[in-house]
C-alpha cells in the first residue's frame, strides 16, 4: 500500500444516560493532514485496510444514490477527484464530510460518534478512498508498576466504513455522462444490518445506496453455498442439505411480517452452515463460508431474500415443444437414475431423450386412466 492522504477528526455523539446528559454532535476537527510516512499513521491505516471484508466486518456493494440531490458528498468527492487529489481539497473534502455526518446524526437519539479516519492511498496499481470509524477503548498501562486506566483505538472492529475505487468510480462516471448503463459497483460499505437503525446516519451522510438487488443477492448466496460445498471433498457429501438449510432459511425469513425481521445477513447465514459441519464432526476448515461468499460471490452483509430467486433455486420448470405441455416440479425429486420421482433418460444413438414420471398419487392415476380411454377408473 502507498498511503497519499489521510487525517483523523473526531464526531463527539453521545446518548444520554442516567445523570448524564446527551453530547453533541460536534466535530474535534484536525487542523492539518498526517504524515503519510509515520510509521504509526501507516500501521493505524494498514490495520483498518486489512479489517475491512474480514469476518465480522463484511461490505456490502453500491453506489452512490444520483437521484437523492441533499447529499452533498458525491459532488465534493467529484471535485476532489477532478484536481488530482490537492492537498487542500483532500482537507476541504474531509471537513465537508464531517458536516454531513453531524447532519445526518442530529436526528438519532441513540447514535454515538468515534474517530474518523480519512485514508486516500493507491495499491495494485489502483487508488482507493477509504473512510472509517473506530472506537475509543480503555486499556491499561503500568505507571510506576501500578496500573493504570489510557484510552486506545479499537482496531477490533470497523464500526461503520466506506471505501471508493476511484478507477471503477471514473469509469462509471463516463457511462453515466454517455447515458450508458454502469456495470457493477464502485464503492463498498459497512453498515449495521439496517441502515434505520440508529448509527445508519454514516451511510446516509455519503448518499449510498446499495447497488445489488436482492434477487442478485439471493442467487449469490446459493451459488456460494453450491461453489463452497463442492470445493471441498469432504463437504461435497452435505451439498443438498446445506441448500435444504438454506432455501428453510430464506423462506423462514420472508413469512416475517416485520420487514427488518426479514433481512438475513452473512453471519446468521454462516452460522447455519457451521452448525451442520459441526453436526457431521467437521470442526475446521481452511476459510469459512462466509469469507468465501463475500469475497468470490460478493454476497453482501445483509439483505433481503428474494421469494422469486428461491422459488427459481428449488424449481424446474420445463416446456414441450410448441408449449405444448409444461412440467413444474421441485428439483430435488429430479434425477437420472431408476429411483427418481422424474427421470431423465439420456438420448442414444437409438432412441430420443425421454422423461419417465414415477410415484403417481391415486387420484391422478385414476384421472389419467379416464383421459387414457381405457375404461379403468381406480
Amino acid at each position: 500500500m502507498n498511503l497519499l492522504q489521510t487525517v483523523i477528526h473526531e464526531l463527539i455523539k453521545e446518548p444520554a444516560k442516567e445523570g448524564r446528559p446527551a453530547k453533541g454532535p460536534e466535530i474535534v476537527p484536525a487542523s492539518e493532514q498526517l504524515d503519510v510516512t509515520n510509521e504509526p499513521t501507516v500501521k493505524l491505516v494498514e490495520s483498518i485496510k486489512s479489517l475491512y471484508g474480514s469476518k465480522g466486518n463484511y461490505s456490502s456493494q453500491g453506489s452512490f444514490d444520483i437521484d437523492d440531490t441533499a447529499q452533498t458528498f458525491p459532488i465534493n468527492f467529484s471535485t476532489f477527484i477532478d484536481s488530482s487529489g490537492e492537498d487542500e481539497l483532500f482537507l476541504k473534502l474531509t471537513l465537508q464530510t464531517m458536516d454531513n455526518l453531524v447532519k445526518e446524526s442530529r436526528s438519532k437519539n441513540f447514535a454515538t460518534g468515534g474517530y474518523i479516519v480519512f485514508a486516500h492511498y493507491e495499491q495494485g496499481g489502483q487508488n482507493f478512498f477509504l473512510v472509517a470509524m473506530v472506537k475509543k477503548k480503555d486499556g491499561i498501562t503500568l505507571v510506576n508498576l501500578k496500573p493504570e486506566t489510557i484510552q486506545e483505538v479499537d482496531l477490533s472492529k470497523l464500526h461503520q466504513a466506506i471505501r471508493i475505487n476511484i478507477s471503477s468510480y471514473l469509469t462509471a462516471m463516463e457511462y453515466i455522462a454517455e447515458s450508458k448503463p454502469t456495470e457493477g459497483a464502485y464503492l463498498s460499505f459497512i453498515s449495521p444490518v439496517s441502515n434505520q437503525g440508529a448509527s445508519g446516519y454514516f451511510i446516509s451522510a455519503f448518499g449510498c445506496s446499495d447497488a445489488i438487488a436482492a434477487k442478485v443477492a439471493t442467487e449469490s448466496a446459493f451459488a456460494a453455498v453450491t461453489y463452497y460445498f463442492d470445493s471441498y471433498e469432504e463437504l461435497r457429501p452435505l451439498k443438498s442439505e446445506a441448500n435444504d438449510i438454506t432455501v428453510n432459511l430464506f423462506n423462514e425469513l420472508l413469512q416475517n411480517e416485520d420487514e427488518d425481521g426479514r433481512i438475513c445477513t452473512l453471519e446468521l447465514l454462516d452460522e447455519k452452515i457451521q452448525a451442520l459441519l459441526v453436526s457431521n464432526n467437521i470442526t475446521e476448515m481452511p476459510e469459512s463460508f462466509s469469507d468465501v461468499a463475500n469475497r468470490e460471490f460478493v454476497v453482501p452483509a445483509s439483505f433481503y431474500p428474494n421469494k422469486s430467486a428461491v422459488t427459481e433455486f428449488t424449481r424446474l420448470k420445463l416446456k414441450g415443444l410448441d408449449g405444448a405441455w409444461t412440467l413444474n416440479f421441485e428439483k430435488r425429486v429430479f434425477g437420472t437414475d431408476n429411483n427418481s420421482d422424474i427421470q431423465y433418460v439420456r438420448p442414444t444413438s437409438d432412441s430420443e431423450g425421454a422423461i419417465i414420471i414415477r410415484h403417481l398419487s391415486p387420484d391422478l392415476i385414476k384421472l389419467l386412466n379416464k383421459e387414457a380411454g381405457d375404461g379403468c377408473t381406480s
